[in-house]
């Protein structure tokens, strides 16, 4: 008997010896104390090719991660459709990141692979830069209960659209 996935999946990425880019990771952490029906929340830790693995037959995929934005000081928390063209780069989406493929590029080929769930968002918070340390800075921190209410209205919202049923 092959076990049924959850429909939504909510994927971090991040350095937890990083400081700020230690956030994915810590939302994912806050987010599993809640146990939230039809979710599955996994941290990709600093492997996000590791996502393809996890995509198969969702309905929805959230994205929870570090950016760092020009456009944005440092602290806000992002709440937004993954192919909005004013979506800020993550911390990992550089090409020849030691991640491997970056989580652009996975789901680039999710997308060519026809594993691309039909809805996926980033949650993520802005971050000034990425230093060596296993402190989130206060202001990141303070945005992890704030991340973890969006994911959760936007899950149950999302199942509410499901019919309430938890497994694909």
């Amino acid at each position: 008997m092959i076990a049924s996935v959850s429909p939504i999946l909510v994927a971090s990425c991040g350095n937890v010896m990083a400081t700020d880019d230690g956030f994915g990771p810590a939302v994912i952490a806050a987010l599993q104390q809640h146990n939230l029906p039809g979710v599955q929340a996994i941290n990709l830790d600093i492997r996000p090719a590791a996502l393809l693995d996890y995509l198969a037959d969702r309905k929805a995929l959230i994205l929870v991660d570090a950016a760092l934005s020009p456009d944005c000081r440092a602290g806000q928390l992002l709440d937004m459709d993954w192919h909005d063209p004013q979506r800020p780069p993550l911390v990992d989406d550089d090409a020849l990141s030691t991640h491997g493929l970056s989580i652009s590029s996975q789901l680039e080929l999710a997308a060519r692979l026809r594993l691309a769930p039909k809805t996926v968002r980033l949650i993520a918070a802005t971050i000034g830069s990425v230093e060596h340390g296993p402190c989130i800075g206060e202001m990141v921190r303070d945005l992890i209960k704030p991340a973890v209410h969006v994911i959760a209205g936007h899950a149950l919202k999302w199942m509410d659209d499901l019919g309430g049923k938890p497994h694909a």
